[in-house]
C-alpha cells in the first residue's frame, strides 16, 4: 500500500507500512515515562531528532490530487491544554493518528524535527508539539525544541 504524503516541498509516495509504527520513538517515550533518568531522557531527545512525524492537515486554497499550489495555506491541527496554550498535534505513526480520529484526514504530511522547529519559529501562538495524544501524550515546549535543534546536525548528540 502507498500512502500519499505531501511535504512543504513536493508530494511523495511512501510505503504505508513505514508509517505504521515508529518503534524507536514510542519505546523511548515509554522508557522515559517509566524511568525519567538522564540516560532515558538523552535517548528520547535523540529519537525526537531522528523521527519523521505524521501530521494531519487542512489545505486552504486550490489543490489537485497530485499537486498543492505554492500559494496554498497548510493548517496543522492544534490542541489546547487547560491553560489555553496551543500545541501542534503530531503522531509517531499512522495507527496513532487512526486511534485519535477514526477517519484519517485526507491530507497528511510527513515532517521531520527540523520542519517542526521551522513551523514553531513562525507560530508565535503555538507553544510546542503534542505527540500521540491518546497513547504517548508527550508535550515538548517550543524552547526545548529550539535548543534540541542546535544539536540536530551532530550525530548522536545525546547518547
Amino acid at each position: 500500500k502507498l500512502l500519499r504524503i505531501v511535504t512543504m516541498e513536493k508530494e511523495r509516495f511512501f510505503d504505508y507500512t513505514k508509517y505504521m509504527e515508529n518503534n524507536n520513538l514510542s519505546m523511548a517515550m515509554a522508557a522515559y515515562r517509566s524511568n525519567s533518568s538522564d540516560e532515558n531522557l538523552g535517548i528520547l531527545y535523540q529519537e525526537l531528532l531522528d523521527a519523521e512525524y505524521v501530521v494531519p492537515v487542512l489545505f486552504e486554497g486550490e489543490t489537485q490530487i497530485s499537486q498543492v499550489r505554492n500559494d496554498t495555506r497548510v493548517n496543522l491541527f492544534t490542541m489546547k491544554n487547560n491553560q489555553g496554550d496551543r500545541y501542534y498535534l503530531v503522531f509517531s505513526a499512522i495507527q496513532e493518528m487512526k486511534d485519535w480520529q477514526v477517519n484519517v484526514p485526507k491530507n497528511t504530511i510527513a515532517l521531520n524535527f527540523t520542519d517542526l522547529v521551522n513551523l514553531l519559529e513562525k507560530s508565535p501562538n503555538v507553544k510546542g508539539i503534542l505527540i500521540d495524544p491518546l497513547s504517548g501524550n508527550m508535550v515538548f515546549e517550543k524552547e526545548l525544541m529550539f535548543t534540541l535543534s542546535e544539536f540536530d546536525s551532530q550525530p548522536s548528540a545525546f547518547s
